[in-house]
């Protein structure tokens, strides 16, 4: 006889007397924050270890709203859904998140970075479980045409 039980990401599997805990990244619902955390500096993420997921150019519905698509067709964020002028970065392991049940497996940061116009990126850090909206609002002319995801 076996019985499961789901706790957040926890699996709780029992096997006749015996239990076994299983990770399930992708069951848990994401942490909500602000992109803010500079990790481990400025530089690129790759400097620093990290493998690129992504780079997701700008598709836009008018000037409403944006999704940033990669990997074909994989949204990693939006803008002007959450509230107006808002870049969200989706979670990457969390529920419903883009990246695959391997690289969650493997990966607790992820880079979050935006370019501007001059191709300088500013990126921000988050655990595998969140989801943040960048620290500042951005105008439809101010978007970046490219945002780059990371992982380690």
């Amino acid at each position: 006889m076996f019985r499961l039980q789901l706790a957040s990401s926890l699996a709780l599997l029992v096997i006749g007397s015996s239990l076994v805990l299983l990770f399930l990244p992708h069951l848990a619902a994401a942490n909500h924050v602000t992109c803010t955390w500079t990790g481990p500096g400025t530089d690129r993420p790759d400097n620093y270890g990290f493998t690129k997921f992504c780079i997701a150019p700008q598709t836009h519905n008018g000037s409403t709203s944006a999704v940033f698509l990669c990997n074909g067709g994989v949204k990693v964020a939006d803008w002007n859904f959450l509230r107006a002028n808002v870049l969200e970065f989706r979670s990457p392991c969390a529920k419903n998140g883009y990246a695959s049940d391997t690289i969650c497996e493997h990966s607790d940061y992820w880079a979050t970075c935006i370019q501007d116009d001059q191709g300088y990126s500013y990126c921000r850090f988050i655990k595998e479980l969140d989801d943040c909206q960048w620290e500042t609002l951005f105008t439809f002319q101010d978007l970046p045409a490219t945002v780059s995801v990371y992982y380690k």
